[in-house]
């Protein structure tokens, strides 16, 4: 897995390319994914107390929206996470309120052994779904710094990470056109340095009109 900074992507008209964000393949749908960040060593504070915590992390939290190109293998990537988290602490609460009915319940000669595995399968359970915290947030695109202008993402694939850094090198190119190519036109033809402005100009509109009609073609309602 790559990392990649975005700038300005809730900028209007910016597109990133239909490279899936995942795993690089041909991306089918684009979410408009709200990512949020705070710096990490805020969470230093939490020994201070519980609100002033979340007082002070709710102030310092970024936030930004990103349109997600996704295939149709990873459109769910970050709502199957959050089922995944989910579910097994349903199935947690479940066995501890079937713990509480079998402690509380009338006298039986194996209500002790009962209890017993029950305890400690909740104990197993409850390590497991700690394990499991942390595994899926290792693997999940989310964002390493947000700030006024940019957001940098960690997990996405490689491929997207080059299709982006491309895209966003064709949008500052396509930026400096009009200064630049009303400057080259009034070069004399021939001289290098003005042929090879005018050979990025066309290779800029030739990656530009490709992206655009796929988008439009790909682009959910």
């Amino acid at each position: 897995m790559a990392q990649v900074t975005l700038r300005d992507p809730e900028w209007q008209g910016y597109q990133l390319p239909p490279v899936c964000m995942r795993c690089g393949a041909e991306a089918t749908v684009f979410k408009t994914k709200r990512f949020s960040w705070y710096p990490p060593w805020l969470n230093v504070l939490i020994l201070a107390g519980l609100l002033p915590y979340a007082i002070i992390v709710a102030i310092m939290t970024k936030r930004m929206n990103v349109s997600v190109p996704l295939c149709g293998r990873h459109r769910f990537h970050w709502g199957g996470r959050v089922l995944l988290m989910v579910l097994p602490f349903f199935a947690l609460i479940g066995l501890v309120v079937v713990l509480v009915a079998v402690t509380s319940g009338p006298g039986h000669r194996d209500r002790d052994m009962i209890a017993t595995v029950i305890g400690l399968t909740l104990l197993a359970g409850f390590v497991g779904w700690l394990i499991l915290l942390v595994v899926v947030s290792a693997t999940t695109m989310r964002p390493t710094e947000i700030d006024d202008r940019s957001i940098t993402l960690t997990g996405v694939a490689a491929a997207f990470r080059d299709a982006a850094e491309e895209y966003q090198a064709m949008l500052r190119q396509r930026n400096r056109r009009p200064r630049d190519w009303e400057e080259a036109e009034e070069e004399p033809a021939g001289r290098p340095e003005v042929e090879e402005m005018r050979k990025r100009f066309r290779e800029a509109d030739s990656f530009d009109r490709p992206r655009r009609a796929r988008d439009d073609q790909i682009r959910e309602p």
